[in-house]
């Protein structure tokens, strides 16, 4: 058996150079070309059996692609979602104080974003 991590597709904040966490934006043309990428590649060589795809639309929308002619069953958990970046959800790395960009550099997986995003607290 094979195990098969895959990002989603690239979306309009990737070329934005926006912070997407638990928001959402749609993926590019170029977005959508890799997602049926992928799917040539999964088909020529991989048996796949099951997706376990995160609920995000930029993931849904990738799995539909990379998904077209496979027989497989799909999974979505709510424990796959992005991290939540907080109050930088949507914004432009350029918008956030360099300062604070360097502390969270520096530590990477203990850094806490600031803030909430709909309701949700930031994470590291």
């Amino acid at each position: 058996m094979s195990l098969i991590f895959c990002r989603h597709g690239q979306t309009v904040y990737n070329t934005e150079d926006r912070f997407q966490g638990l928001c959402d934006s749609p993926l590019t043309l170029e977005g959508i070309d890799q997602a049926k990428r992928l799917n040539q590649f999964l088909i020529k060589n991989f048996n796949v059996k099951r997706f376990i795809i995160s609920p995000l639309h930029r993931v849904v929308d990738s799995y539909e692609y990379a998904s077209q002619g496979l027989n497989a069953e799909v999974e979505s958990r709510d424990d796959l979602k992005e991290v939540c970046y907080g109050e930088w959800e949507e914004k432009v790395r350029t918008e956030i104080d360099p300062s604070i960009l360097e502390k969270r550099s520096e530590h990477r997986f203990r850094f806490v974003h600031p803030g909430e995003f709909q309701g949700h607290k930031g994470e590291s």
